[in-house]
């Protein structure tokens, strides 16, 4: 392997949107900005935010989906087939699950209405068909082809379980208060201010999750790696503006303040970065 193919992002994009990140930061750092800036846009009657409440995350889900098909489809047809079907297809139906429920299940989680039963069969049955899709295209397409991108696969689930892991746990410590469950400045807290444990949901307002599921996005880059420059900046440009979307959207909503979204962005770009260096670089060395 290459060491331009472990260079999937240029430095210059690295170090462009490390220095920017590290700049808001800093500004949200000081004073009123972060408050008055994110109540400033606060819209809860906003269309297009609710359209990325439901469907924002979906970067994450399609990300675990196509990388479990990866896997399943790179391996040898004729050694322990039924072994790797089995184990595959829990996580097929999981990502599957997720890709079909998380849109309904954003579309009642603040009212007081359950799930109507048709919204289950329908959830379920695109659940399986999914799943079925992809179980179908795995044996359709030559091993071969999957294998080419094995590393890339195996970089979007690791990816996606280790930033929804990171943003759980650092919403439990941080125990922000949500701007939504705030009246005023005096009940506002800093993004650096560590508030101690918590699992009450209007607490769990620092990192963004929706936003650094969207933002895995950036990671589908890998599948551009080999074409032209233009192309790869190009897709990379349109994941970078639906990360940025669905973290305005977040602020947009009440659920978060600029600060959480903008450290979201941060945390999935790093360990996207970090994730796909030690993985390539070891692929690299077999």
């Amino acid at each position: 392997m290459n060491s331009g193919e472990l260079m999937i992002i240029s430095k210059k994009f690295i170090w462009g949107a490390l220095i920017v990140f590290a700049i808001l930061m800093t500004v949200l750092a000081l004073g009123k900005i972060d408050y008055n800036f994110s109540n400033s846009i606060v819209n809860v009657d906003s269309g297009w935010a609710e359209f990325f409440n439901l469907f924002g995350e979906q970067p994450a889900f399609i990300a675990l989906y196509a990388g479990v098909l990866i896997l399943y489809g790179a391996r040898r047809k004729e050694s322990k087939k039924t072994l790797k079907t089995i184990v595959a297809v829990p996580f097929l139906l999981l990502a599957s699950f997720q890709i079909t429920f998380l849109p309904v299940h954003y579309l009642y989680e603040h009212t007081d209405k359950s799930i109507p039963p048709i919204w289950w069969v329908v959830v379920l049955l695109l659940t399986f068909l999914l799943s079925a899709a992809g179980l179908f295209l795995s044996n359709r397409i030559q091993p071969e082809k999957f294998r080419k991108v094995r590393k890339y696969g195996l970089i979007l689930i690791i990816l996606v379980a280790a930033e929804i892991l990171l943003v759980n746990i650092l919403k439990i410590v941080w125990a922000r208060p949500r701007m939504r469950s705030i009246d005023s400045i005096d009940q506002f807290k800093y993004w650096y201010h560590i508030n101690g444990l918590s699992n009450d949901n209007e607490l769990k307002s620092f990192p963004s999750g929706h936003t650094a599921n969207g933002f895995v996005s950036i990671a589908f880059v890998m599948f551009f790696s080999a074409m032209s420059k233009l192309k790869k900046n190009l897709y990379l440009a349109l994941a970078v503006v639906w990360g940025v979307i669905v973290a305005l959207s977040r602020v947009v909503r009440g659920d978060h303040f600029l600060s959480d979204v903008l450290m979201s962005c941060l945390l999935t770009f790093l360990l996207f970065l970090l994730i796909q260096k030690l993985v390539l670089r070891e692929n690299g060395r077999k």
